[in-house]
């Protein structure tokens, strides 16, 4: 990541990270503050913020406009990783433990109450048409998330799973949840910024697009490092995708289509009770497959596609960063 980029993060920030505390702790008090703001300061490098105030800013905007967006926007994308560690029973996030594993289920279960709260109270008062945008993008990541349960294979004891999950999980139901979930609320940081600085369509609609294809190769790349990344760099357990048995991960459903082991992967998956002897040989397995390269070449694909709808805004140093941020994720390791 280059410096300018770095610099750029680092003040976002530090502009925003007050605004949600804000926003988080308003009418609460000091006795639950520091369980309630422990998701936020956690960690983090507010991309998604920092994309809404870019965006906001390569049409003309000024950053002031956008903070309060990017506020929320942040808010709303650790309540999904509340719900998400909630769901998967997560430890480790952002190199630290998840809330779940530090305050246990009932606890967190009333901080994502509120963060929910929060979020409702924050889009009040916003431009109808952004938060009409916002609140569309909040769903489709709920039912993204809803899909990524359902293509786990069935190991949850629990009636609704067992009768809808999904018998199998092809490319395209990957792409789809992908894209819900992930790309999705990338997206509507980008567009949502570019409308609070009063861009022409053309550009809400490019920033739109390079916000989606940026999301969508944020989300293979995580898979790629939930496999084959190191677990001091990506803050997350290594091969976490495959003691949840999530067959929606690129890297798997591609070793699939390929490997003579495939019965082999399918077995340890479907075990009641996944070792770390059996995580590592689902890994060894995939790493004697292409899964890897393929997997890097559709998230290169992505990168390409963002960084083209990006011709067509004004070249400014804020286009520049967006790009800088292209560049970032094709050498990410966390």
């Amino acid at each position: 990541m280059n410096i300018e980029l770095k610099e750029f993060l680092k003040e976002t920030k530090s502009e925003v990270d007050p605004v949600i505390e804000e926003l988080l702790s308003k009418k609460m008090g000091e006795r639950f503050k520091e369980e309630i703001l422990y998701p936020v300061r956690a960690g983090g490098k507010r991309i998604r913020p920092t994309l809404t105030t870019l965006s906001c800013m390569a049409v003309g905007g000024r950053k002031k406009e956008a903070i309060k967006l990017a506020a929320i926007i942040e808010i709303f994308h650790n309540y999904s990783l509340i719900i998400d560690d909630v769901i998967d029973c997560g430890e480790l996030r952002r190199g630290k433990k998840t809330t779940i594993e530090k305050y246990g289920q009932s606890m967190t279960e009333c901080i994502g109450m509120l963060y929910g709260i929060s979020l409702s109270n924050a889009i009040i008062g916003l431009d109808k048409n952004i938060a009409r945008e916002l609140t569309k993008a909040m769903k489709l990541v709920v039912e993204g998330e809803i899909i990524d349960v359902l293509q786990e294979l069935k190991v949850k004891d629990e009636p609704y799973l067992e009768e809808n999950y999904y018998k199998k999980v092809g490319k395209k139901d990957y792409f789809e949840m992908a894209e819900k979930k992930t790309a999705s609320l990338i997206q509507v940081s980008c567009k949502v910024g570019a409308m609070a600085g009063k861009g022409e369509s053309k550009e809400i609609e490019a920033l739109s697009s390079y916000g989606r294809f940026l999301g969508l190769a944020y989300q293979v790349q995580d898979d790629i490092l939930d496999i084959f990344g190191d677990e001091k760099k990506f803050g997350k357990e290594i091969g976490k995708d495959i003691k949840e048995r999530k067959r929606g991960n690129i890297v798997f459903l591609l070793a699939l289509d390929e490997s003579d082991k495939k019965d082999e992967l399918l077995k340890i998956m479907e075990k009641e009770n996944i070792t770390d002897k059996d995580i590592n040989r689902a890994i060894e397995i995939m790493k004697n497959t292409d899964s890897r390269k393929q997997a890097v070449e559709i998230k290169d694909k992505y990168i390409k596609k963002a960084d083209n709808s990006l011709e067509s805004l004004p070249s400014n140093k804020y286009t520049k960063l967006l790009k800088e941020i292209t560049s970032y994720l094709k050498k990410r390791k966390k």
